[in-house]
């Protein structure tokens, strides 16, 4: 189990110590608006606030990431420790939510391929089944299951994907086309 440290070393807002020197940033990894959705609601309702929050900085201060919440009466130099320790851990917590969804979208993927595969789809073809019903009870999948797999290829192949002598069509219908020399 990971586990992250909150330092208290710093029990006073950012802007009030000079010795300390305070980067805003822009992290490498962008957040889309879900994700900024996420962190204000949830930074909104563990605070009990009610204040128009206009943006978040991200800073960097003595190699430690965090960001600031942007408020028409403050600043994220004036954020209290406790509201930056906090916008560290929803950080956090919205990398594991992104994680894990990464994760499941691979396991997907690896059952996919361990069940299906784009070999399995051709030598469905090969043996003429000519529906997606055929090919599902060729392979021994659901024919949902069989949807779901060739939505996520087309998702991960585009239109289509060339195998050996072969070309796999996602669209506009699943359709195997033999390549002759």
């Amino acid at each position: 189990m990971p586990s992250f440290y909150l330092g208290l070393s710093r029990l006073y807002p950012l802007g009030e110590n000079e010795a300390e020197v305070v980067e805003e940033r822009r992290f490498k990894s962008k957040l889309t608006q879900s994700d900024l959705r996420w962190l204000l609601t949830n930074y909104k309702n563990i605070l009990s606030i009610e204040d128009t929050i206009e943006s978040i900085s991200n800073y960097e201060i003595n190699k430690k990431r965090s960001g600031g919440v942007n408020t028409p009466e403050y600043d994220y130099l004036s954020n209290s420790s406790g509201q930056d320790n906090l916008m560290q851990i929803l950080y956090l917590l919205l990398s594991f939510i992104k994680l894990h969804s990464e994760w499941d979208e691979l396991a997907r993927l690896w059952g996919y391929n361990r069940l299906i595969g784009l070999m399995g789809i051709i030598n469905a073809y090969i043996h003429g089944c000519q529906t997606l019903y055929e090919m599902a009870a060729y392979l021994d999948v659901t024919e949902e299951y069989l949807r779901e797999a060739i939505f996520c290829y087309r998702n991960k192949y585009g239109v289509y994907k060339k195998i050996d002598n072969y070309v796999v069509y996602f669209e506009p219908c699943l359709k195997v086309c033999e390549i002759l020399d």
